[in-house]
C-alpha cells in the first residue's frame, strides 16, 4: 500500500475550494486545509500501479499546476520471503542497583 504525502499547487485564478471538494470525494485521498495556492493531500493506494494511475490523474488536472512530494512509503510492499531478525546480546553486566537488590556489594 503506497502512501504519499503531496502538496498540490493550484494555478492563479483556479478555485482551490472546488479542487478540495472534488478531491475529498476520492476514497484514496485525504485532503488537508489549503494554504494560499497550495493544498496538502495524502494518497493511500492498493499497489504501485494504482499509485501511478492516481499520480497521472492528478498531473492531468488543469487545476493542478505542480505536485511536490513530501513523503512516500512502500513499507507494506515487502516481499513475503523477506525476514527480519533481531539479535539481542547481553553482557551479563548488572548495575549497582540490581546488585543491591540481591544483597550483594
Amino acid at each position: 500500500m503506497p502512501i504519499s504525502g503531496l502538496v498540490l499547487t493550484v494555478p492563479q485564478g483556479a478555485d482551490i475550494a472546488l479542487l478540495r471538494q472534488d478531491l475529498a470525494r476520492d476514497s484514496r485521498l485525504q485532503v488537508g486545509t489549503p494554504q494560499q495556492q497550495r493544498l496538502p493531500i495524502v494518497t493511500d493506494t492498493g499497489d504501485r500501479e494504482e499509485d501511478r494511475r492516481l499520480w497521472a490523474e492528478l498531473q492531468a488536472r488543469s487545476d493542478v499546476s505542480k505536485i511536490d512530494v513530501v513523503f512516500v512509503s512502500f513499507q507494506d510492499e515487502v516481499p513475503e520471503t523477506h525476514v527480519t531478525t533481531t539479535t539481542v546480546l547481553s553482557t551479563g553486566h548488572r548495575g549497582p542497583e540490581a546488585r543491591e537488590e540481591e544483597g550483594k556489594p
